[in-house]
């Protein structure tokens, strides 16, 4: 039905309680949710569910469930995965690690809403996190994960390998170092451990 018929429910008490009802077993998950964008004035952007229904003597889902409805459904956040999902996909021989998040600078923070830490950390969380001190995998097999095996996936020719012949994209960084520094709270932190990036041999 939409926003309207959405809200029109929100406001209709037994509704609410149904879909309170429905969500109890999520309550935890709904309760680290983060807000990135959409809630009035900006006031609630880079707060947990959690805090927002502590700050409001309020309990989770009726904290949820009110930005929803303050907002007019036009609101969201950053959702925290299973740590148990996540390492079951990466140790997957068909996985691949890619990110969706796009270029910006630690200049940039005044930026709203909220941006997710993927833009800033994703391949250092992977390498240090999961590779080095989690040991999922060997250097080699990460290293593949994130260069050939997903320039190869998506068509890109003469990428994703130091070879003859290649456009010479290399990224030098310390093993012992790497690392995230972004979080869903602060995420224009630059990474550590990153020695150099060159795009196109330059």
């Amino acid at each position: 039905g939409g926003k309207k018929k959405v809200i029109e429910r929100l406001r209709d008490e037994k509704i609410r309680e149904k879909i309170k009802y429905e969500l109890r077993d999520q309550s935890e998950e709904i309760s680290q949710t983060v807000v990135a964008a959409g809630s009035i004035n900006n006031i609630f952007i880079g707060k947990s569910i959690g805090e927002i229904a502590k700050n409001q003597d309020v309990s989770d889902l009726d904290a949820f469930l009110n930005l929803i409805l303050a907002s007019e459904d036009r609101i969201s956040g950053f959702i925290s995965l299973s740590g148990k999902n996540i390492e079951t996909a990466l140790t997957s021989s068909l996985s691949i690690v890619a990110s969706d998040g796009a270029g910006y600078r630690t200049k940039d923070a005044s930026y709203q809403p909220l941006l997710h830490p993927r833009s800033f950390g994703t391949f250092p969380r992977f390498l240090g996190h999961y590779v080095r001190t989690k040991n999922l995998m060997s250097w080699e097999e990460a290293i593949l994960k994130i260069t050939s095996a997903p320039a190869q996936k998506l068509g890109l020719k003469l990428r994703g390998k130091i070879q003859p012949g290649y456009f010479a994209d290399i990224v030098v960084f310390d093993p012992e170092a790497i690392g995230e520094s972004a979080t869903f709270k602060n995420p224009f932190q630059y990474s550590k451990g990153v020695n150099h990036v060159l795009v196109n041999g330059g």
